[in-house]
């Protein structure tokens, strides 16, 4: 594993500033670390909660190497959006446009979640409804879902 600290400015109460040329430095720095001293064969960018921090990111670890294979990871809240308000399918359609090859999600808000963000609510209902109706059993257990048949 490889990083390297941003930098931040508080102006005030509450609210942080960096640097997007910052971002891309450190992203480069890291990305060029893993590479050289640690002979990965893919990299990993992982608990991004603003897509504009992952998409320095990506441009830096693409400048490092482009054919490295990226899997991108975004952290989401309680509804399923990143933490700067984008919803799944936003960034989705962008990391999608900065061809990422993997899209995760971090599993900081739980299962359940993150399997809303990625299905969508009205699947999950739908499933769930099919399950009962094909003589499905629907077991909760906290956050963990299990489908079982008869």
């Amino acid at each position: 594993m490889a990083s390297r600290a941003i930098q931040t400015w508080k102006p005030q109460h509450d609210f942080v500033e960096q640097s997007s040329d910052d971002i891309w430095q450190a992203c480069a720095a890291a990305v060029q670390a893993a590479l050289v001293e640690g002979g990965v064969d893919l990299l990993m960018l992982e608990t991004f909660g603003y897509v504009e921090e992952l998409h320095q990111a990506v441009l830096a670890s693409r400048d490092v190497n482009p054919r490295i294979p990226i899997i991108a990871y975004v952290t989401i809240d309680e509804d399923g959006n990143c933490l700067d308000g984008s919803d799944p399918e936003a960034f989705t359609a962008r990391l999608e446009e900065w061809k990422v090859d993997v899209i995760g999600i971090n599993c900081s808000v739980g299962p359940v979640a993150m399997l809303e963000a990625i299905a969508g609510r009205c699947h999950l209902e739908s499933a769930y409804a099919a399950a009962l109706e094909g003589g499905y059993l629907w077991h909760e257990f906290g956050d963990l879902h299990l489908i079982l048949s008869d």
